[in-house]
Order: C-alpha cells, then sequence, then structure tokens
C-alpha cells in the first residue's frame, strides 16, 4: 500500500475516533484497524493533527467586572490549555511507550533470528565439513577398491598363466609318455615276436625233452638189465661196469640238457608273462593322465 492511501486510512480512523468522543492516540488508531506498525502510524497521525484547526480558546466578552472576570477566564483558558496539553503528552508518552516496546519486541526478535542465523550458519559448516570428511572418505574408499580390484586381477592373470603352465608341462610330459609308450610298444612287438618266434619253437623244444625222457628211460631200463645181467654174469662185470659208468655219464647229460631246455621254456614264459603285465599296467596309467591332461587344457581354453 502506497504511503499516500495509508495516511487516508489513518486519518479515517482517527476521524471516527474523534467523532466517537474517544481520545485520538496511536493506540486506539492500532485497535480501530486491527493491527499496525507503530513507527508508520506515529508519524502520519501527527500530520494528520497537525493539519487539523486549533482548537478555539473561549471568547473573552465583557463584563463589567473586568479585572475578576478576565482573570477567571484566563485561568480557564490556561487550565483548558494545560489540560489539552497534558492530553496531548499522555497521548505523546503512550505512543512512544508503545513504540519502544514494538521496539524492543522487534529488537528480541532480530537479535532471535541473529541467534538463529548464525546457529544455522554453524550447522552449514558442521555440515560442509562433515561432508568434506564423506568425500575424503569416499575417495579413499573407491581408491582402495580399486587397488584390491588391480591386485586381484593380477593375481587371477598369476593363477591362470600358472595353470597353463601347469597344463602345458603337463601336455609336454604326457606327450613324452606316450612317445615313450609308442616307443615302447614297438619294443615290445619287437619282443612278442621274438617270444612268439620262441613259442613256435616250444612244441620241438618239448618233443625233444620228451625224446630226452624217453631216452634216460631207456638208460634206466638198460642200466637195470646191466646190473641184473652183471649178477648173473661175473665174467662181464666189468664190462658192464664200464657200461654202466658210460650210460650213466650219458643219463647226466641227457638230465642236465633236459634241465636246461625246461629253465629255457620257463625262462620265456616269464618274460612274456613280464612283457604282458608291464604293458597292461602302461596302459591302465597313461590312459587317466592323457584324460586329465586333456580336461585340465579344456578348463584353461
Amino acid at each position: 500500500m502506497e504511503e499516500s492511501d495509508y495516511y487516508d486510512v489513518i486519518a479515517a480512523a482517527a476521524e471516527k475516533l474523534l467523532a466517537d468522543g474517544n481520545r485520538v492516540s496511536v493506540r486506539n488508531v492500532r485497535d480501530v484497524l486491527g493491527g499496525g506498525n507503530p513507527n508508520k502510524i506515529t508519524p502520519l497521525l501527527a500530520a494528520w493533527k497537525a493539519g487539523k484547526p486549533p482548537a478555539k480558546a473561549p471568547e473573552i466578552s465583557l463584563d463589567p467586572r473586568i479585572p475578576k472576570i478576565l482573570a477567571e477566564q484566563i485561568q480557564e483558558a490556561v487550565t483548558a490549555a494545560t489540560m489539552e496539553a497534558n492530553t496531548a503528552l499522555a497521548d505523546c508518552q503512550a505512543d512512544l511507550a508503545l513504540s519502544v516496546a514494538d521496539g524492543a519486541a522487534a529488537t528480541t526478535a532480530l537479535e532471535k533470528l541473529q541467534s538463529e542465523f548464525v546457529e544455522a550458519t554453524a550447522m552449514i559448516q558442521r555440515q560442509t565439513g562433515q561432508i568434506m570428511e564423506l568425500k575424503i572418505e569416499r575417495d579413499k574408499v573407491n581408491y582402495e577398491a580399486a587397488e584390491r580390484i588391480n591386485i586381484a586381477e593380477q593375481a587371477a592373470a598369476d593363477e591362470i598363466k600358472t595353470a597353463k603352465d601347469i597344463a602345458e608341462g603337463a601336455i609336454n610330459t604326457v606327450k613324452a609318455e606316450l612317445a615313450a609308450e609308442s616307443k615302447a610298444r614297438e619294443t615290445a612287438q619287437l619282443a612278442l615276436a621274438k617270444a612268439e618266434i620262441q613259442l613256435q619253437s616250444l612244441p620241438q623244444l618239448a618233443k625233444e625233452i620228451a625224446d630226452l625222457k624217453m631216452m634216460l628211460d631207456k638208460e634206466r631200463l638198460a642200466k637195470i638189465a646191466a646190473e641184473q645181467a652183471a649178477a648173473v654174469n661175473e665174467a662181464s662185470k666189468a664190462a658192464l661196469a664200464q657200461n654202466v659208468i658210460e650210460l650213466n655219464k650219458l643219463l647226466a647229460k641227457s638230465e642236465k640238457k633236459a634241465e636246461k631246455l625246461e629253465d629255457q621254456v620257463e625262462a620265456m614264459h616269464v618274460q612274456i608273462q613280464k612283457f604282458l603285465e608291464e604293458k597292461l599296467k602302461k596302459t591302465v596309467v597313461i590312459k587317466p593322465l592323457v584324460k586329465a591332461s586333456t580336461s585340465d587344457q579344456s578348463r584353461i581354453s
């Protein structure tokens, strides 16, 4: 609201008070208006009062008793002026007290606002410090997380490289074992071929052993017959003794030959059995190793 319009409002309130026979004061004007700032009402009300015509002094009528009446009238005028002045002073004092009270309230409110502003500023500063600390902590956590990720990635890369090296070593070992197995297989095949040749000759050896046994049996019979003949014919004892010696030598030689042939056959059987067992053992060991290495290589890939 403009100041001229507000003056009209103040003037209207003052006129109403005056018409109702009430004292025109800042407090009463505020009561009529239902509120208002005394600091704004006071100068406008003073301007309204200044614009009002001064109260007329009582007319002094001529009276024969002029001195006495004049004195009385002057006294009455002084009393009226004094009362009006006292009323105006009381209004001013009341207005001043109201302004002072409102000013004190405004000062208190201002001080409260200033205190709240200081507290809010301090709170903002504390929160700003906390935010800075949180940012520093966040940057620290991010840095540590990045470091841990780098370490984990490096460790994973090292583990993958180690696993690849192990797998490659295992593959090379398996390849070497397969090459050795292939060579051993070739050697075994040669040995098997030789063994088969020797086995093919076993029937002949068995026949020779059987023949030697028959010969031994015959020589034993001849020895028995010779011994019997020696008992009957003392004259041919020496010749029979010599025959017995020769027969014994022949028998010992035949037995040694038969034992040698039997040892050869037994050695061939043992060699063939050992070869077959080694071949079976290598086959069982190599196959799982090849399978495991292939599985490890698949996982690494």
